[in-house]
């Protein structure tokens, strides 16, 4: 009977842990399949989130709430949130400042990959300088700070995001603001010595020409040219400067406005350069003097003979 009551209970166990087992199933990765292989790369997808402000918002870091998955851009941010082409990021191996990986420009909806990327730290910077926004938008000063990512990056379930469409997603954020400064450059023509009819000059905008004017009587030799753009997608301003065609037996030199909203060019006639006069060497002299005491003493000899002859 103790025997019975023995296999009973038993088999009560065993059937409890087999329906515990049926509800909660489970399944388990082992720590091989979890441990990052030395030669698996790995991609980042970011996507650039525009925003009015950056308030309430960690300020990059990876320190916000997703955990790496795809996002609704407008549920996940705000109705108002939006994406922005054009703006190129770099990513540096270690530390911020270390060995630059990629570089990158948004595109297609805010969008780039870094691709074949190994396991360790990374850091995604914004490069203003190779940035290219539409319009006369520029980027805001409040920048994101780097962003930190870690490959591999672990899903909730414990796997891994990998390559491709099941890469790592990062949504750092920028505001934008309206590039509306303006400004304009002046060019004066002077003269020094007999003046052209016209003459062309060419206005740059660091370094590269942009536009052109022809300086005449008619427009006094001066003109300004208007509705420059001051400043670039970064904010940096750019440098202005002119330059001619020197015309042939010209020279030009530029100096700066006193106001400094231009440049004065001056031409002056370069005078043209006397015929040599041959200067006769003593050298030379004393030949001369020889040929004509020779000339002479032959028409002497000449003159005795033809007496001589007559006798």
């Amino acid at each position: 009977m103790t025997r019975k009551r023995i296999l009973s209970s038993l088999l009560s166990i065993l059937t409890a842990i087999v329906i515990l087992v049926t509800l909660r199933p489970f399944t388990t990765v082992s720590s091989q399949e979890n441990q990052a292989s030395s030669d698996a790369t790995y991609d980042i997808i970011l996507t650039l989130v525009k925003l009015k402000d950056l308030n309430g918002w960690p300020k990059g870091g990876g320190k916000d709430s997703y955990s790496g998955e795809p996002l609704d851009i407008e549920s996940y941010f705000g109705g108002e949130a939006s994406t922005i082409d054009g703006v190129a990021f770099d990513i540096h191996k270690d530390k911020a400042d270390g060995e630059l990986v990629q570089t990158k420009i948004t595109e297609n909806g805010g969008r780039l990959t870094f691709s074949g990327l190994t396991a360790g730290k990374y850091y995604i910077v914004v490069n203003k300088e190779k940035s290219k926004l539409a319009g006369n938008q520029i980027l805001g000063d409040a920048t994101p700070i780097p962003l930190e990512v870690e490959l591999p990056v672990t899903k909730p379930d414990g796997s891994y995001f990998t390559v491709g469409n099941d890469a790592v997603h990062v949504y750092p954020k920028q505001v934008l603001k309206q590039r509306e400064d303006k400004t304009s450059f002046k060019v004066r023509k002077e003269w020094k010595g007999k003046k052209l009819n016209s003459i062309t000059v060419r206005l740059k905008q660091n370094g590269q020409v942009i536009d052109e004017i022809e300086l005449n009587d008619s427009n006094n030799w001066e003109h300004t040219f208007m509705n420059l753009e001051k400043a670039d997608v970064t904010g940096k301003d750019y440098t202005y400067t002119a330059e001619e065609e020197v015309p042939n037996g010209y020279t030009a030199t530029y100096k700066n406005m006193t106001d400094k909203t231009g440049t004065v060019i001056t031409n002056t006639l370069v005078p043209p350069t006397p015929p040599r006069t041959p200067i006769i060497k003593t050298g030379t002299l004393a030949i001369y003097w020889f040929l004509g005491i020779a000339v002479v003493l032959i028409g002497l000899g000449y003159k005795l003979y033809k007496s001589e002859k007559k006798h």
